[in-house]
């Protein structure tokens, strides 16, 4: 084993231990590096020790003028002009290559993006074709279509943009996607940065929203389709629980329904005196589709209400010309509440929803984990 040689230069006069000073003196007019080194040297109280490989380095030019220069400041200027590294070790200063100390401290870190390249999924309301007697099946909602996958590059170009832009410009560092993963290769200041973005962007995307909706008994004449915090906190403070409560993730669609259900014989198909009876489904109570984005001014939500206020099921005898009676077709009367639009609810407070005499309050509770206490 070949072991690299050694400049050593020792200062004489050194009698107490070396230590790192507060600031330095860096200058230096058209002087060698070697006598800039050695003068940090000597403000060190320390020797000197000076790798080989930088001999010819220590020989260069250099001018530089940098008085009551911060130690961290300094090592980052010599570090980033002149690709060198100072590191007191007992009573010596050590000179090394900046490039290949920085290469040593390189780790690699493999990062599971899967949390975050999940695409969206939406529980929306009912999509049913409602047949009806000699017409065509009617659509309750448009289709859902479906969110679009993100890219691990996507994340890629978050990392180099956002964390320590300039230090991704040098050898030996680099970020690649490696069977759905981001490996990172990075020195550990980086490697925390890097993960502590990547907990951030996690935390936004499995945020979670409580909705919950109230029938109010009656609401204030004078309020407006929003409240504030404080005008709601007053207004709930007497009432009831509410009447339905979901969890739902920030920007996903959910759907909740609080009712009942029942088959009704909505016609009937004739084929040779035999009547096959078409049978729907008649729904009755309250529903909420609701898609609800967080916002640093409170919470976006576009929502469609729909809530049953009366419903009775009516029957019709059909009969052949001559007055016979075929089959009994039922004939469902609902009244309903619904409404559907977009409302921008503050912090802490409620949208409402009139409807003659009948109010319906809706609000949003933010989970954030992040400022929960452990």
């Amino acid at each position: 084993m070949i072991r690299p040689l050694l400049l050593i230069t020792v200062l004489a006069g050194t009698v107490s231990a070396a230590a790192q000073p507060a600031t330095l003196d860096l200058r230096a007019d058209k002087q060698p590096l070697f006598t800039l080194v050695e003068r940090i040297a000597r403000q060190c109280d320390a020797g000197l020790i000076i790798h080989h490989d930088l001999q010819a380095r220590m020989e260069g030019q250099v001018t530089i003028i940098a008085k009551d220069a911060k130690w961290d400041d300094a090592m980052a200027l010599l570090a980033s002009e002149y690709h060198i590294t100072l590191k007191l070790a007992g009573d010596r200063l050590e000179v090394s290559d900046a490039d290949r100390e920085f290469r040593k401290r390189l780790v690699a870190v493999t990062y599971d993006l899967r949390s975050l390249t999940a695409s969206m999924t939406g529980f929306p309301g009912p999509d049913l074709d409602i047949p009806e007697p000699g017409g065509v099946g009617s659509r309750l909602l448009p289709p859902i279509e479906p969110e679009s996958k993100p890219e691990i590059n996507e994340f890629i170009e978050i990392v180099q943009r956002q964390v320590a832009p300039d230090s991704w410009r040098r050898d030996g560092v680099g970020v690649h996607e490696f069977n759905g993963a981001m490996v990172v290769t990075q020195v550990p200041e980086i490697q925390a940065q890097v993960a502590a973005l990547i907990a951030q962007l996690e935390r936004a995307t499995a945020r979670q929203v409580v909705c919950r909706c109230y029938r109010l008994h009656q609401a204030p004449a004078d309020s407006g389709p929003v409240l504030d915090g404080k005008a709601w906190q007053a207004l709930a403070a007497n009432l009831p629980a509410p009447v339905a409560t979901f969890l739902t993730l920030d920007e996903q669609q959910n759907h909740h329904f609080s009712g009942q259900q029942r088959a009704y014989i909505a016609d009937a198909d004739v084929n040779q005196e035999a009547f096959d009876p078409i049978v729907s489904v008649l729904s009755s109570g309250l529903a909420i589709d609701i898609e609800p984005h967080v916002t640093i001014s409170g919470v976006l939500a576009t929502m469609r209400l729909d809530g049953t206020t009366a419903q009775r099921l009516g029957v019709v005898q059909v009969a052949d010309g001559r007055g016979q009676k075929l089959v009994a077709i039922d004939t469902p009367d609902t009244t309903t509440d619904n409404s559907r639009d977009t409302r921008m609810v503050p912090p802490g407070g409620a949208a409402l929803y009139r409807f003659g005499e009948r109010t319906y309050a809706v609000t949003f509770e933010v989970l954030d984990y992040a400022k929960a206490k452990p």
